[in-house]
């Protein structure tokens, strides 16, 4: 069948799906990078807006109707997305403004938001707008968006596809879809996790008696936990797997229902809980271990169903809008829609609306307690040794006269790879590597292809952003690198950068303090020169589960969900600088969220600071020394200290004596 050659984002994969629309009578196909978990790095049979598209990057929202096809994406994907989307596609720059084509007002235009698009569009249609999303990618949160914003419009109108029917790119996609995978799940052991799944459970348990409780008259109903996140679910259970790319998580759901009115009774354990997983996956150790921790064991595909079962059974359900979705909110009764009421007792369809707001899983993940952090900073140490190692290659490989040695952006990628794997409790990645030379370095998210890749020269920049998953943690890091003669201004804008990577890490600040409080911090060097750039400067980091972890983050955009930064926080600290069309450049550590020792006390408040537990040197060849203050000069003396005093011995025990001498030359002082 000529569907299944079809290639990804090409014009006939377009017109394949303008026909199944016109079948379905849809109006407007909006398709988002999800899966049925909200996940970051969905499994290749949900890369659905990819194969339509052909964009890759990892955020971006595609809309189809019969004459336009449009991306929305933010800063870190402009460049990646200009070069990936065909001339048939019209790339939405979400947060940018520009001056409106054809006029002569000066006054920039921003890019409005897709429902905005939609009612600008459509809102004088002479017929009804049929807006299709698949039930099973949208999130709960973005349904109640788009109703909302339809809500007024005699026009337009939001219609989940037809659960019993395939998605329509399915069916363009056919044979060549990738299948679910099917990788067997694994224990995450108490001495990683500190804390057994059983008494996680019955944490979970008490904090759903304590939110009934907090408003009988509207949750009076609530007695069970539906939990979509799959790193919530691994972290709850102390499981992991591999299902999703870069993340050892496992397809599943977690549903905790509480049989007591009774805290005293929930502390006994009056609950029980079901995982919903294919049970294919399990093995007899992993379904003792399960049982053992009081966890049955139920088909992936019969959520849905117990899920229906809790609403019309007269009771009521909690769940995170932003990672549960449609599909599972409307079978919990979720009727935030047109003309329902907003009270608990939806006068439409006669059932107890659920409770949608987050659970507290995230900020008990993101708190790590002692044996994680621990055991992250075990990974990390084992990281800089593949970091290391690699580095050292690649110097030599760069000076040496070898004509078979093809370095290019792909090869060294892969070459990094394989350092990463030769270290004990190795993985994966944590996320694909990003090996970027010279002006790909200004694609924030860059992402080498082996047949057209750029040679890596001593002529240029190269930025590596990398990260590996361990049995102890997860790691990322960033290294911007020149094997030439940089250029002054090159070397300024490392500098600058640097000094805002520090002064990040070496903030003190008062407990409660947000993320968008900080995030000035990194730039405050760049911006006394005009520059800046279009990224946040940290997210939350993993405990062997997703590179990228909320609730908390470091960024100008923080005050969307302004969680403050706790003690047992991990993030990174990642400022850059990028020229589009020449170099890029970014510097990025993981740092912890300890308590900072200060002289006074004002207000009675704890102060918090950062420490850094990524050890892989910082190149001083791209330093502009008469930019940096003495105390810069000896963080970054001391900094390479530590890095030689904790990685020397491991190496030699590795018999790495050629790393070594990289290394001691490496970290020598400055001065």
């Amino acid at each position: 069948d000529v569907v299944t050659r079809m290639s990804a984002g090409s014009d006939e994969v377009l017109n394949a799906l303008r026909n199944e629309l016109t079948e379905r009578d849809v109006d407007v196909f909006i398709v988002g990078s999800g899966d049925p978990h909200a996940s970051e790095y969905p499994c290749g049979a949900f890369a659905r807006r990819a194969f339509i598209s052909g964009f890759t990057g990892s955020a971006g929202t595609a809309l189809i109707t019969q004459t336009d096809a449009l991306l929305w994406t933010d800063g870190r994907y402009f460049l990646q997305a200009e070069l990936e989307l065909s001339p048939s596609w019209t790339l939405m720059k979400i947060g940018f403004s520009a001056p409106a084509p054809n006029s002569n007002n000066s006054s920039p235009i921003s890019t409005p938001t897709i429902e905005k698009w939609i009612l600008n569009t459509f809102e004088n249609a002479s017929k009804s707008v049929h807006v299709a999303v698949d039930g099973w990618t949208t999130t709960s949160s973005e349904a109640f968006k788009y109703r909302t914003a339809f809500q007024s419009s005699v026009n337009i109108k939001l219609v989940p596809l037809n659960p019993v029917l395939s998605n329509p790119i399915d069916t363009i996609w056919a044979m060549n879809r990738p299948a679910l995978p099917s990788n067997p799940i694994r224990i995450h052991s108490l001495e990683l996790s500190g804390k057994s799944a059983r008494d996680k459970l019955n944490e979970l348990a008490i904090e759903i008696h304590k939110k009934r409780n907090e408003n009988l008259k509207q949750f009076s109903k609530l007695n069970s936990m539906l939990v979509c996140a799959l790193d919530e679910v691994a972290w709850t259970l102390n499981i992991r797997g591999s299902d999703p790319p870069h993340c050892p998580t496992v397809l599943s759901y977690l549903l905790l229902t509480v049989d007591t009115e009774t805290e005293e009774d929930i502390e006994n354990e009056k609950w029980h809980a079901r995982l919903f997983i294919d049970v294919n996956k399990v093995n007899d150790e992993v379904k003792g271990y399960l049982n053992e921790m009081r966890v049955e064991i139920d088909p992936y595909e019969s959520v849905f169903g117990c899920v229906q079962e809790i609403s019309q059974g007269g009771n009521q359900l909690w769940f995170d809008p932003v990672s549960t979705v449609m599909a599972l909110a409307d079978a919990a009764g979720d009727c935030s829609r047109e003309g329902c009421s907003s009270s608990a007792l939806c006068g439409d369809c006669e059932y107890l609306n659920p409770c949608k707001v987050s659970t507290p899983i995230g900020l008990f993940k993101a708190v790590k307690n002692e044996s994680e952090l621990n055991a992250m900073k075990e990974a990390h140490v084992k990281d800089a040794m593949a970091m290391c190692n690699f580095l050292c290659w690649l110097e030599n490989a760069l000076y040496s006269n070898d004509q078979s040695c093809v370095l290019n952006e792909w090869s060294i990628g892969i070459k990094l790879d394989g350092f990463r794997a030769e270290q004990d409790g190795f993985l994966d990645t944590s996320f694909p590597t990003i090996a970027a030379a010279g002006k790909n370095g200004a694609i924030i998210h860059y992402r080498a292809k082996e047949d057209s890749c750029r040679a890596v020269t001593t002529d240029e920049t190269l930025l590596i952003d990398s990260g590996g998953q361990y049995y102890e943690g997860t790691t990322d890091i960033t290294r911007t690198l020149h094997y030439g003669n940089p250029s002054d201004f090159e070397k300024e804008c490392f500098t600058r950068v640097l000094k805002g990577n520090i002064a990040m890490e070496c903030a003190i600040f008062p407990v409660g303090t947000t993320g968008i409080v900080l995030d000035s911090i990194a730039r405050q060097y760049l911006w006394q020169k005009g520059l800046d750039y279009r990224h946040g400067t940290g997210h939350g980091v993993g405990a062997s589960l997703n590179v990228h972890e909320g609730p908390q983050s470091i960024s100008s955009r923080s005050g969307i969900n302004p969680v403050p930064l706790l003690e047992g926080m991990v993030v990174s600290n990642e400022p850059g600088y990028y020229e589009d069309g020449k170099f890029g450049i970014r510097i990025e550590n993981v740092i912890c969220v300890v308590g900072a020792e200060c002289e006074y006390n004002f207000g009675d408040k704890d102060y918090l600071t950062f420490e850094n537990i990524t050890l892989v040197p910082i190149q001083k060849e791209l330093l502009k020394l008469d930019l940096l203050s003495e105390s810069e000069i000896q963080w970054i003396d001391t900094y390479h200290d530590k890095i030689w005093n904790v990685l020397e011995p491991r190496l030699m025990k590795d018999h790495r004596t050629e790393t070594v001498d990289w290394l001691r030359k490496a970290t020598l002082p400055l001065n």
